[in-house]
């Protein structure tokens, strides 16, 4: 693929940053529920490395927000709007996750105090 390809395949902007922005929520949901199943699981004590980034915690937590992008864009019936743009459900997904990498990133540079 050419460069000028994978330009194509961005969005216009009015449809990029609401999807970063679900991606980014799905990523923070994402974290506080698996924060809340170790809690439980650890009978109401928080470990201290789930407050830590780790490589291993961002790959899981990028896989959990692909699967729940691919159900939030089957779920809301965007799909015909924005496959006339051109846009399939692989670009979509990889929009969502974009969004919640900017949060990993955040995470990670938070955390590393």
């Amino acid at each position: 693929m050419s460069r000028s390809d994978i330009l194509a395949r961005i969005p216009p902007r009015t449809i990029l940053g609401p999807l970063l922005m679900r991606g980014a929520w799905l990523s923070v949901l994402s974290h506080l529920s698996v924060i809340a199943v170790v809690t439980v699981a650890n009978g109401g004590r928080i470990p201290p490395e789930m407050l830590r980034w780790s490589l291993a915690g961002s790959i899981g937590t990028l896989a959990i927000c692909a699967a729940l992008a691919f159900i939030d864009i089957r779920r809301r019936g965007e799909r015909a709007l924005l496959g006339n743009l051109g846009l399939g459900d692989h670009e979509l997904v990889a929009n969502y996750v974009a969004g919640a990498a900017l949060v990993e990133l955040a995470f990670a540079i938070l955390t590393a105090w």
